[in-house]
């Protein structure tokens, strides 16, 4: 069988056209990547991820040239049972619906369409529709096993993790089991906030479930081109969301760092025991090392509230624009605007559906042992060990328990391919 889809600029539309076929039952034992010119990558390279499913194809590039014109003349001679027309320039998707003989022509439809540039199944499958051009009925998935005996345990990226509880969604409801407490993804911001875990609250606040009131303020903030800087909390409770937080599309984020922070931080990261508190300051260094490049050049040697004070109203001289102090603590909040530093504290936070699965797996499997149950049975069990503050790629150990849908190996692979200067 001969699959055929249009080559993009971007490797990972791509590459999520022929894996989502490949999630639709199709079984090529060809891919044929129809492109203007040669693909800068290899496709021949992604042989390892299609392996993992069972799949030996061969994969080769298929060259057009630019141009309707070229196109129209060179489309007929390509033969293929399936084409996907997701990505690629749309003169190409309408060359090969007009002129082609193909007998399936597909286009997964995605309304948020910016949220396509991610890895395979990061976007959860009921947001798309893959429809069938010619008679226009939408095509079910039918997700692949995966070949037995490969590698169970390998690291995942947060984005992958998000992947692969979305493509376990497509055999069933999938549950958080960890301790004695279940919870299914739907529900993740349902859950009564005060009645968890301090663990839980953050890394439930970490990964957008809950979103504390004021964020919106940041956010205002930030479009007005104010500068923050952060207390040690808010690094702790927001954790990386603070990018977007703080960030104006013009200038970039407008988060500096803070050397007092810093400081508080990397005296609490000393430590080797491993208790929640520890782990707790370990999250927030590993967000402000992702958010701040090196070096910090403040002098401030103390650490806490009235160091970053201090530091906020000695750099606040130096900037062209307002400096604000996020805070989640009150006082910091009033003795800052005292001395003439605003600040907006945030408090209150309340449930949202924007959250991020694959970032509250990894912050709280540093503290629980997880499973990942799909309709009662466990597919997966996810645990990291390790503490170190030099855990930047977030990268989490997960073990495959079913190997009949030995997914996490898949998207092991399929993070090689896409990004193989992290692995």
């Amino acid at each position: 069988m001969k699959l055929a889809v249009l080559g993009s600029n971007k490797l990972v539309t791509t590459t999520d056209a022929i894996l989502t076929e490949i999630f639709a039952g199709v079984r090529p034992d060809e891919v044929i990547i129809l492109a203007e010119e040669e693909p800068k990558k290899p496709f021949n390279e992604l042989k390892n991820v299609l392996s993992v499913v069972g799949l030996n194809a061969e994969i080769k590039a298929k060259v057009l040239g630019e141009g309707v014109k070229s196109w129209r003349e060179n489309i007929p001679s390509v033969e293929a049972d399936v084409a996907d027309v997701t990505p690629g320039r749309k003169y190409m998707a309408y060359a090969v619906l007009a002129y082609s003989k193909t007998r399936e022509i597909r286009y997964a439809y995605l309304k948020e369409e910016q949220k396509g540039y991610k890895i395979f199944g990061y976007v959860p499958f009921d947001k798309i529709k893959l429809l069938e051009m010619r008679s226009g009925n939408e095509v079910q998935l039918d997700p692949p096993k995966t070949k037995r005996g490969l590698e169970r345990k390998v690291k995942l990226s947060t984005d992958s993790l998000n992947a692969l509880i979305n493509i376990y969604s497509l055999l069933g409801e999938v549950t958080i089991r960890y301790d004695q407490n279940e919870m299914k993804k739907k529900d993740l911001s349902k859950q009564n906030f005060y009645d968890l875990s301090n663990e839980e609250q953050m890394c439930l606040t970490r990964s957008g479930f809950f979103k504390f009131e004021r964020e919106k303020d940041v956010m205002q903030e930030a479009m007005g081109d104010s500068f923050f800087f952060a207390d040690t909390n808010i690094y702790i409770k927001i954790g990386d969301r603070l990018r977007d937080i703080a960030y104006n599309r013009a200038s970039g984020m407008r988060l500096l760092s803070s050397r007092a922070v810093y400081n508080e931080l990397i005296e609490h990261t000393k430590n080797t025991q491993r208790d929640n508190s520890v782990i707790m300051f370990h999250l927030g260094m590993s967000t402000y090392r992702r958010l701040h490049q090196p070096p910090l050049t403040s002098e401030i040697r103390g650490q806490g509230d009235i160091p970053l004070i201090f530091e906020a109203k000695k750099l606040k001289a130096e900037l062209p624009n307002n400096l604000v102090i996020i805070t989640q603590d009150k006082r910091v909040s009033s003795s800052s605007s005292s001395q003439g530093v605003k600040s907006i504290y945030v408090e209150n936070p309340s449930p949202s559906m924007n959250g991020n699965i694959g970032e509250f797996l990894y912050c709280l499997s540093f503290y629980k042992n997880i499973d990942i149950v799909v309709k009662g049975e466990r597919m997966a069990e996810l645990h990291n060990e390790v503490l170190s503050d030099n855990f930047t790629n977030k990268l989490s150990q997960i073990k495959t328990i079913n190997d009949e849908y030995n997914y996490p190996k898949f998207l092991s692979e399929l993070e090689k391919f896409l990004m193989p200067s992290e692995h």
